[in-house]
């Protein structure tokens, strides 16, 4: 989701399931980059949930494998 339409064009309950992914915000950094020529100070928030992303993720895959083992 956001990447053939923009979040702005989606419907609200398509709006928010799109906020749950990672990739969305991938996919607007890519697009504020190349597009845009953003720098860091543009991309900082969407960095900051892509690491928060990233943290939860991985800190619930260290927990499902701590429990099977």
């Amino acid at each position: 989701m956001g990447f053939f339409t923009s979040l702005d064009g989606m419907p609200q309950w398509a709006y928010y399931i799109a906020k749950l992914n990672p990739v969305t915000y991938f996919i607007e950094v890519v697009r504020m980059v190349v597009l845009k020529g953003s720098g860091f100070a543009d991309i900082k928030n969407h960095f900051l949930i892509m690491i928060g992303f990233a943290g939860l993720l991985n800190g619930l895959a260290i927990w499902n494998y701590r429990k099977t083992n």
